[in-house]
């Protein structure tokens, strides 16, 4: 009884703590299946990143990084999980499958027009000569309305869905698309092939969500423009484009703006201004420009800085930031952290004569053990494999009776489950395969799901590779292990700085 006490006592001091951190303890439930070491020191560095002011410098390109993920989170709860597709839709479109329209056209923005138009069709006169008196479109019109060919996808404009739905020969109806009066005639039909229903039906429903999720988003933006009320200062963009002064910032050129010019407006809002000192910060904090002397880029630049800003806000009036809390930290800190590493820790200089030491050293790390190219058959029961054998012994194809008989997933692909290495399949299939002759068939053996026999092909045996053929991955190995051994090192100093303990079971 004693004994037992003293057995669990450490569970009651203790709980769940894995390790400490000065007086902090952290939890296994903290972990969230990371190895406590990596946990450990990743906060033990943004510890040490905090005391030398790199948190406070990464402050822009922190916010920068939390506004996109907020602006993410926001798109994903606000569109992708609002929006569903239907069988039904999807079977609708389907049905619009399986041909191809040739088409010809009238567009015009003249409803008058239009109308005479589809007279002068319903009189009997041809197509080509009315297209050509009452097209706007100067293309469609020197061609007579000539439209190409549609076919059924998703992302198609109205009137190419109208033209799939006339057959031979037929016009339609006026109808309104992308800003303006249309007609269509088809042409031609030719036939297209088509999948069943049941196959197609899940790729359907996710183009056809794309498409709904792009207009969804799209509105969504007008409406944020409307409410923003952008107007540009064109003296001052004026200024940033043309007159400011530039030098090159690595091989970019960069404005070079004093602190005066910084307050030159470039763009009015709903809200406020927005000016060339908040343009150089946003480029700072997400490291992305506009073409400094594209006006049109310019601009564009401008209003999505603005729209991003009143996204991100509304992510936070709908509490995104409160619910992904948890989220938001971790990018913090692995952006602070990843930022002190690059100061603390130095690339090794890489040369041929010390990437051959390292191989030479692990040579076993990259030795390729043997592998046997395999082929299988699986039944339900041991006499219909015992007969299956028997044919394949007699001359009949392995991969023909494999697509024929097999119940095995790689059916459809003649019974190939490619070089096998050992350890890769299911204990009964692995030994089969490594206990089988190259060229030779297995005898029957039991599987969890019936009977299977196999046929190993080809036996590439064990080896190891030259270094030329593996220098890429020697090089990326070399790197990593120096990385590593800096980064111990300087886990090690800060351990005793920050005070850390980490329990294993025992001294738990």
């Amino acid at each position: 009884m004693r004994r037992m006490v003293w057995m669990f006592l450490p569970l009651f001091l203790y709980g769940g703590v894995v390790a400490k951190i000065g007086d902090r303890e952290i939890t296994e439930e903290e972990l969230e299946g990371q190895k406590v070491e990596d946990y450990v020191k990743r906060e033990v560095f943004y510890l040490a990143a905090k005391d030398e002011g790199i948190e406070d410098s990464l402050e822009a390109s922190i916010h920068a990084k939390e506004m996109l993920f907020l602006i993410r989170a926001l798109y994903t709860e606000t569109v992708d999980k609002s929006t569903h597709v239907s069988d039904f839709e999807a079977y609708r479109f389907w049905k619009t499958k399986g041909k191809r329209v040739k088409v010809r056209r009238i567009f015009t923005r003249s409803f008058r027009k239009i109308w005479e138009a589809w007279r002068e069709l319903k009189k009997g006169r041809d197509f080509d000569s009315v297209a050509r008196q009452y097209c706007d479109d100067e293309r469609l019109r020197k061609k007579g309305g000539e439209a190409g060919w549609a076919v059924a996808s998703v992302a198609n404009p109205r009137w190419r869905n109208v033209a799939l739905k006339l057959k031979k020969n037929e016009f339609s109806y006026p109808f309104f698309s992308r800003g303006g009066w249309n007609i269509v005639m088809v042409e031609d039909v030719r036939p297209e092939p088509k999948r069943l229903f049941r196959d197609e039906k899940d790729g359907i429903k996710m183009r056809i969500k794309r498409v709904i999720m792009r207009r969804k988003a799209e509105r969504h933006v007008k409406l944020l423009e409307k409410i923003a009320r952008i107007r540009y200062d064109e003296d001052g963009i004026e200024f940033l484009t043309k007159k400011a002064p530039y030098m090159f910032s690595g091989r970019t050129m960069v404005p070079n703006i004093n602190e005066e010019d910084k307050k030159r407006v470039l763009a009015y809002t709903s809200f406020g201004v927005y000016t060339i000192g908040d343009l150089m910060r946003d480029v700072k904090a997400s490291g992305k420009a506009p073409r400094y002397r594209d006006e049109k880029d310019v601009k564009e630049y401008i209003k999505w800085m603005i729209l991003y800003q009143l996204l991100y806000e509304e992510a936070r009036r709908k509490g995104i930031h409160l619910r992904k809390a948890k989220e938001i930290e971790n990018m913090r800190k692995e952006m602070v952290v990843k930022a002190f590493r690059e100061k603390h820790i130095r690339k090794p200089e890489v040369t041929d004569e010390k990437l051959r030491e390292y191989y030479r050293r692990h040579r076993d790390k990259y030795y390729e053990p043997e592998r046997r190219e395999a082929y299988i058959i699986e039944t339900k029961t041991k006499e219909e494999i015992e007969d299956i054998r028997r044919r394949a012994l007699k001359g009949e194809d392995f991969g023909n009776l494999a697509k024929l008989y097999s119940i095995h997933k790689t059916a459809r692909f003649k019974g190939r489950l490619g070089f096998v290495k050992k350890g890769q399949y299911e204990e009964e299939i692995d030994k089969a395969i490594f206990s089988t002759p190259e060229g030779r068939i297995s005898k029957p053996f039991k599987t969890k799901r019936g009977w299977a026999i196999v046929k190993v092909k080809k036996v590439r045996k064990g080896r190891s590779p030259e270094f030329e053929k593996v220098k890429g991955k020697v090089k990326r190995d070399y790197i990593q292990d120096f990385t590593r051994s800096q980064e111990d090192s300087l886990f090690e100093t800060f351990s005793r700085k920050y005070h850390v303990q980490i329990f294993n079971k025992e001294e738990k």
